[in-house]
């Protein structure tokens, strides 16, 4: 039961992360684009 939490958190937090990025790039294109 542990170790799923354990997963559970560690997925949500790579979804986070990658979340992060992609706006990330996206602020950077607007950026750029302009």
């Amino acid at each position: 039961m542990y170790l799923l939490c354990f997963l559970f958190s560690k997925v949500k937090f790579k979804i986070k992360q990658r979340n992060f990025w992609e706006r990330q790039l996206l602020v950077k294109v607007k950026i750029t684009g302009r």
